[in-house]
Order: C-alpha cells, then sequence, then structure tokens
C-alpha cells in the first residue's frame, strides 16, 4: 500500500501554516516543505522551532523538501550562492527531520559538446559535492529529470548520474508529468532501480494535447487526463520502489479555488487513484 503526500505547489497561493492546516485538515500524515513558503515564513519572524512545532502539532512528516537549483552546470559565484543556499536549507531540513532535497536538472548547453559524455561526467562530479554537502545533515538529495532539452531529461539518465556519483545519498525525483510528457518510454521502468527513487510526484495532464506542447500548467488530478498510470505505478511496484507518492500540481485553475477544499480534493483523489494512505 502506498504512502501519501502533498506538494504545496497545489496549493501556490498560499503560505506555510495555511498549508499546514489544510492538509492536516484533509487527512493527509505527509507534505513535502516548499522551502520558499518556508523561507518567507522565517523572514516574517518565524523561528524553525515554530515550524518543526507547527508540523508536529498537526500530525504531518516531511519525506522531501522542494527544491534547489543551480548545483548543476554553473561554477563561479552563481554555484557559490546555490551552494550557500543549500546549506541554509539543510538547517530547516535537519530541524523538520526532513531527508531529501530535491534537485533540479540544469538545461542542457547548446551547442551541445560533442562527445557530450565529459558533460555527463561533470555534472555527476557536481552532484556529488552538493552530496556531500548535505550528508552531515542526514539529506539524500533527488536528482529531478525534467522534459525537454534538459539535463538529465529522463528517469535512467538520472539514475546512471546518481550511480556515476559515486555518492549513497544520490538517488532519483520521478514525476509522472515529466516522464510521460517527455523523452521517456513505458519500457524506461525496467530498468529502474526503486532502490534509487526517493519520491514520487503524481499528476496528470489532458490526453487531447499533444505531450511536447504540455506545460507544468496543464498537470491536473489523477485520472482526470491521459496519462497511462496504472501502468507507470505498476512499473515502480515493480522496480522495487515502497515510498512517498507526493501529488503536485501547477494548475491555475486549482490556485484560485480554497487550499482546505484543494487538500480535500487532492487527499481523495490521491486515495482513489494510488490507495488508501498506509504512512
Amino acid at each position: 500500500m502506498p504512502r501519501l503526500s502533498i506538494n504545496p505547489a497545489t496549493t501556490m497561493p498560499s503560505d506555510f501554516p495555511t498549508d499546514v492546516r489544510a492538509y492536516s485538515a484533509a487527512g493527509f500524515r505527509a507534505m513535502e516543505l516548499w522551502l520558499a513558503k518556508v523561507e518567507r515564513y522565517m523572514e516574517a519572524g518565524h523561528s524553525l522551532a515554530e515550524v518543526a512545532t507547527l508540523l508536529k502539532d498537526h500530525g504531518l512528516h516531511i519525506p522531501a523538501a522542494c527544491a534547489q537549483g543551480s548545483l548543476l552546470l554553473t561554477e563561479g559565484e552563481v554555484l557559490r550562492t546555490a551552494q550557500d543556499e543549500l546549506r541554509r536549507r539543510l538547517e530547516t531540513m535537519a530541524a523538520t527531520d526532513c531527508p531529501v532535497l530535491i534537485v533540479v536538472a540544469a538545461p542542457l548547453p547548446t551547442p551541445l559538446p560533442r562527445p557530450a559524455a565529459p558533460l555527463y561526467d561533470r555534472v555527476a562530479a557536481e552532484l556529488a559535492v552538493a552530496c556531500d554537502i548535505a550528508r552531515p545533515f542526514g539529506v539524500s538529495l533527488a536528482l529531478e529529470f525534467i522534459k525537454g532539452p534538459r539535463l538529465p531529461g529522463t528517469p535512467l539518465s538520472a539514475q546512471e548520474l546518481a550511480v556515476k556519483s559515486g555518492r549513497a545519498n544520490a538517488g532519483v525525483l520521478f514525476d509522472t508529468f515529466h516522464f510521460y510528457a517527455g523523452f521517456s518510454k513505458l519500457e524506461d521502468l525496467g530498468g529502474l532501480d526503486g532502490k534509487r527513487v526517493l519520491l514520487v510526484h503524481v499528476n496528470d495532464a489532458p490526453g487531447a494535447l499533444p505531450r511536447e506542447a504540455l506545460t507544468d500548467k496543464d498537470r491536473v488530478f489523477l485520472g482526470e487526463g491521459g496519462f497511462p498510470l496504472p501502468a507507470i505505478f505498476q512499473g515502480l511496484r515493480r522496480a522495487g520502489y515502497a515510498g512517498y507518492y507526493s501529488i503536485e500540481l501547477f494548475n491555475d485553475d486549482v490556485w484560485a479555488q480554497d487550499p482546505f477544499a484543494v487538500a480535500r480534493r487532492a487527499y481523495q483523489n490521491m486515495t482513489e487513484q494510488v490507495g488508501p494512505d498506509e504512512a
């Protein structure tokens, strides 16, 4: 049976404490941290201890935090700034017992160097550096593949980079949107090691739209689009994945609704489409 979570992007206009209250009231026992929301809450005068207490008082476990960019294929001041931000965010994660930080893919450089292998070697080495920064905090890094000309752009590429990094705390963030709207194929699930998958983001998108035309804003609730979600979930289970499934939507129509109503709908939708929560 699955464990269910929700990503606060699904209720993006609401603030951190509203998210916490809405998700708990809906029945969720886990939520991701949207780090920008937590940081705004702290900038308003709240402490890390208050962040942790709010989550504890509402019975919410934190399986992952979202997200850190600019760690891959950057250099100089941009990279140093991202690494400093990473260290600050790791303190937030330690205070909330959050074990996984999502690291987003980098744009592929143009023109793409040939051969491309040294580019992938570089990214694996940069991921290793970030993993070394995260290790003392007890945090693993989940490399997110993103559809389109990104590095990585598929789950198998993300997995290869995690393995090549040589770090035990390197893994993969799997997102059904980026999987099915991108370069991946259902057969790719057969090459996935479920133990390397640290979190799964779930969502759907309209089947009437060409997959290459889909954008994040087209994400809808599970079963309301055309993704072959049962086949994807079955493939993940066969690969050995037994972690959290977390719904993540960027839909303007959803954002315009009351966050408590959205959270209730999200929990019911996930229970019906993924299965009852065993968390």
